[in-house]
């Protein structure tokens, strides 16, 4: 009986002590999951935060730290999410032997000023003189490949001119209608394909006024061709040409120019890889830009504050111009592929508050 008695409470001694080890390693291991969690999903948010001030921070191999008494490992890159440019910051929480995984996908911000987001934009008259040309986006319909000018639009259209996004002035149009189709990628609201519109602030850009930020100053004129190579996206190269820029060939890398006289684009100006999203290369000058070649092409964001001329038969600009002058596009079957101007090729010169970065997506 007194053995039953041992054996029975040795039994349910064991059981207990089996049901409290077990309990504590389930707590243990719910506040280890539950701490990893919070360290992905903290360091997630301080991304994000950091993204808001430094819109072009990327790590695309994996960086570790440690963090809240665990360890955190993370990796911020472009990527797209339903046919859209997307921030992909993927993080991984550990603590305790327990790993946590969280991914967030935010929309990128861009910073550029307002004259830089229409495919082509003037203070003076846009004039566009030519058979077969063709406005549009640079292969991705959720952009409107807009112009706009503050004062006349002139159309002077023979046959056939196509233009995906808004053709919008401040005072008048004149065109041929009967060979123009302006037709919006995107148009939710139902608006005008054309129509009066404010006018938009175009700056004066005196190059001399940013010369301390030069990575590279040219004090006579400067000829770039052959492979041109720049910067960083997060550092990208400034090149200051205190006359005269002449410049073709193929360019490695993020940069702008910044000329106080003409810059001629004399020849085809690619890129080594295109970014999808964004431009790569900056042409920016106090006088003017003349592409006069045939068949030439040029990828670029531009702005002049003097006129920019396009006298060029079949060119394609793969890009946006602004001009606080006149713009000229004189020659048939000229291609103007609209691609977004990068904040970091901007920033430099121009500071355009924005909102935070927030979570588009998030999962766990």
């Amino acid at each position: 009986m007194v053995l039953g008695s041992i054996f029975l409470f040795s039994v349910i001694a064991y059981n207990v002590n089996r049901n409290l080890d077990g309990a504590t390693r389930k707590a243990a291991d719910y506040y280890c999951e539950t701490r990893s969690k919070s360290i992905a999903n903290s360091t997630a948010n301080m991304i994000l935060s950091k993204l808001s001030d430094s819109t072009n921070w990327r790590v695309n191999t994996p960086a570790t730290s440690d963090f809240m008494g665990g360890s955190v490992e993370y990796t911020i890159k472009d990527s797209v999410y339903d046919g859209e440019p997307v921030i992909r910051v993927a993080v991984d929480g550990s603590y305790g032997g327990v790993t946590k995984s969280v991914v967030v996908l935010t929309k990128p911000r861009s910073d550029v000023p307002p004259f830089f987001k229409y495919a082509a934009v003037s203070d003076g008259d846009l004039t566009v003189n030519g058979a077969n040309n063709t406005f549009r986006d640079a292969f991705n319909t959720n952009w409107n490949a807009n112009i706009h000018t503050n004062a006349n639009m002139i159309l002077n259209i023979p046959s056939n001119f196509l233009l995906n996004g808004f053709a919008t002035y401040t005072n008048t149009i004149t065109a041929n209608w009967g060979n123009i189709t302006i037709s919006p990628n995107q148009n939710p609201t139902g608006e005008a394909a054309h129509h009066t519109a404010p006018a938009v602030s175009i700056p004066s850009f005196d190059p001399a006024t940013y010369s301390a930020k030069a990575t590279v100053t040219h004090n006579s004129d400067a000829t770039y061709s052959g492979n041109i190579t720049l910067g960083t996206r997060e550092n990208p190269a400034i090149i200051y040409c205190k006359k005269k820029l002449f410049i073709q060939g193929t360019v490695t890398g993020y940069g702008v120019f910044i000329v106080k006289e003409d810059i001629e684009v004399t020849g085809s100006l690619t890129m080594s890889s295109v970014d999808s999203a964004n431009s790569k290369m900056g042409l920016y000058t106090q006088q003017k830009i003349m592409i006069n070649n045939e068949n030439t092409t040029a990828h670029a964001q531009m702005l002049a504050t003097n006129e920019v001329v396009v006298n060029a038969k079949n060119a394609q600009i793969h890009g946006s111009i602004a001009t606080k002058n006149k713009c000229t596009f004189n020659g048939e079957g000229i291609k103007l592929y609209y691609r977004p101007a990068l904040d970091a090729l901007t920033s430099p010169f121009w500071s355009v508050a924005g909102q935070r970065l927030t979570a588009l997506h998030h999962y766990e």
